[in-house]
């Protein structure tokens, strides 16, 4: 048992150390393990290490065989890294830290401790142009990512 342990951690090591040199322009991304979309291993290698941009950290899943694109990566290992704090705020009644970006349709918004913006597009939503709120995915109209959706709302009533 304890030589699959071995085995186990060497081949993570290896998979980690792939993705080494990449920049991946997020604190929470850079934290994150790397995982599988199909069988959640953390067993996955970068294909071409060669490149450092996180747009071109396609994968393989050394379990499955899965050939994984880059932002399905990015979106399944921000997924798992946040699942505990999910399922917290999600008990509270709370939004939890990663939400679906306005922009790129991913789940790769991330609002967790000063992080605030989306892993894969880089879409940083600032304030509502007319009433000063703080933008996020929840509030953030779908016609202008400048408004909140209640600004929206109101400009576009016609008196």
């Amino acid at each position: 048992m304890l030589d699959v342990r071995a085995f186990y951690e060497t081949e993570l090591a290896n998979c980690r150390r792939s993705f080494e040199g990449l920049d991946w322009k997020s604190q929470s991304m850079a934290t994150a393990l790397p995982a599988c979309p199909v069988c959640s291993s953390n067993l996955v290698v970068r294909i071409d290490t060669t490149k450092t941009s996180y747009e071109n950290a396609d994968a393989e899943c050394r379990i499955c065989g899965e050939k994984i694109s880059a932002d399905s990566l990015i979106e399944t290992s921000l997924k798992e890294h946040f699942a505990g704090e999910s399922y917290s705020a999600a008990q509270d009644g709370d939004l939890g830290p990663l939400q679906e970006c306005p922009d790129c349709f991913n789940e790769t918004y991330v609002t967790w401790e000063g992080e605030h913006g989306c892993v894969w597009c880089r879409l940083e939503l600032g304030k509502c142009f007319r009433c000063e709120v703080g933008l996020s995915p929840e509030n953030v109209s779908s016609e202008n990512s400048t408004l909140c959706s209640y600004c929206e709302n109101l400009m576009s009533k016609d008196d």
